[in-house]
């Protein structure tokens, strides 16, 4: 591993890159493959997202990886594991064969800030939608995912806990509803993303996104989200010290450890100096070499 941090670039006010050599990419690491095209992503991707990375994996490979890693299993284990790949094989590998390379995992903090302000999606390319619908249809059957029609497509959602999921024009989504059925409606033609916003076209003027990894972080959305948790955290242990009859060595030692939150200078002091962040990894014929840059602000 190498690594250099610049700063005060032309591009930007820090720029990390770094190269990891690596003689030969085995296990996980073979399934990454090649650099994807440079970075646009869908309208799925919002205008409001906080933040985003996109990502190439071979999940169809999954399987073969798992029978190479039963073979070095000792014998009394192998003919055990052997078994068990048999009895989920079925079940398991068409769905990894119809996703992916492409995915996207997309965060959102909606205001005001509130228990549900914190929105997630993760969006990976359908291969063969039938069988991802079957699939759902099956296993939502079994967890109790209940499912209904959303603008022309089904959303499963399940109870108890906030986690929906449908397949629909070409994607795969499992996130928070909100961004589920948001997910959904971007895929109408003409809607707008972050994809059209002139963060992300500056930011894609400084680093283009090929690679295996790439993504994007408004440091400002992020950074007002950090300090709302942080604060939300603090008033919470302080409640916890004045409700319990701690001793007093312990509630100092407990009020003591958030003393760094209310330390926290405005944001401004933050924002006014760093803009937003851009990354990308790319596969290399060593390696992989990467590139994080945190922009001047606009």
């Amino acid at each position: 591993l190498c690594a250099s941090l610049l700063m005060d670039t032309d591009d930007a006010v820090a720029e990390l890159r770094f190269d990891v050599a690596m003689d030969d990419t085995t296990g996980l690491l073979s399934l990454v493959g090649e650099d994807l095209e440079p970075l646009d992503p869908p309208a799925f991707v919002g205008a409001e997202s906080a933040s985003f990375t996109r990502g190439r994996f071979e999940f169809g490979g999954l399987m073969g990886l798992a029978d190479a890693i039963v073979d070095v299993l000792p014998d009394d284990d192998r003919e055990q594991a052997r078994a068990a790949l048999l009895q989920t094989r079925g079940f398991i590998e068409p769905v990894l064969d119809a996703i992916g390379p492409e995915f996207y995992s997309v965060m959102r903090f909606d205001k005001p800030f509130d228990e549900d302000a914190a929105q997630s999606l993760t969006a990976l390319a359908a291969a063969d939608e039938r069988v991802l619908r079957n699939t759902m249809t099956f296993f939502g059957a079994n967890v109790g995912a209940k499912p209904r029609a959303f603008e022309g497509a089904q959303i499963f959602e399940t109870e108890g806990f906030e986690l929906a999921g449908a397949v629909h024009a070409g994607w795969l989504f499992i996130g928070t509803t909100p961004m589920v059925e948001d997910a959904i409606r971007s895929t109408r033609a003409g809607t707008s993303g972050l994809a059209d916003e002139p963060r992300l076209e500056r930011a894609l003027e400084t680093i283009d996104g090929v690679g295996v990894l790439s993504g994007f972080t408004d440091f400002e959305r992020s950074l007002e989200w950090f300090y709302h948790t942080s604060e939300q955290r603090a008033e919470q242990l302080r409640a916890f010290a004045d409700e319990r009859n701690l001793p007093p060595d312990r509630r100092d030692a407990l009020l003591a450890s958030i003393d760094w939150v209310d330390a926290l200078p405005d944001i401004e002091a933050f924002t006014e100096f760093v803009g937003d962040g851009v990354w990308a990894v790319r596969a290399t014929p060593s390696g992989y070499r990467g590139r994080v840059l945190w922009l001047r602000p606009e």
